[in-house]
């Protein structure tokens, strides 16, 4: 690798000039080409407003976790879980009617979460409850068919 040619400079005209240069650019940082220094000599103390932004979805998120790492990372959505474990165990009560149990406790604790959770999963919760009462009437007309109580016109 080869250096460019430099020009000899006497020590004495070296040293003056960056005694000069240095000395302009401390005083008046702005003018020198330091953007960051007129901020640091009049000393900037204001906060920035807290502003958290709103998405689509209508809940806010910390801006911290959402750009945190590579890319654009958008929150999780937030879900009900009990009310999706009624949901399925609502659609087993339809053939096996053991799970009935499960699905109208899951369905009003889905309820009871979604109330707390502002409102997230209730229609699942809901509908997990209208399917556990319908199974649940199916599966006594069943039981009476079986057991013999249903009148013979039917």
């Amino acid at each position: 690798m080869t250096l460019p040619p430099q020009q000899p400079a006497t020590p004495a005209a070296h040293s003056s000039a960056q005694t000069t240069l240095s000395a302009s650019a401390s005083s008046n940082g702005a003018a020198g080409g330091d953007r960051f220094a007129e901020g640091a000599r009049i000393g900037i103390s204001e906060k920035a407003p807290d502003v958290t932004p709103s998405f689509d979805q209508g809940f806010t998120a910390d801006p911290a976790r959402v750009f945190a790492g590579p890319g654009y990372n958008f929150p999780p959505t937030p879900v009900n879980r009990p009310a999706q474990f009624a949901l399925w165990f609502s659609a087993l009560a339809i053939v096996f009617p053991f799970a009935l149990v499960a699905s109208v406790g899951g369905g009003i604790w889905g309820l009871i979460h979604a109330h707390l959770n502002h409102g997230v999963g209730r229609r699942p919760a809901a509908a997990a409850l209208v399917i556990s009462t319908l199974s649940a009437l199916w599966w006594l007309f069943v039981w009476a068919a079986v057991a013999g109580l249903l009148p013979d016109a039917l």
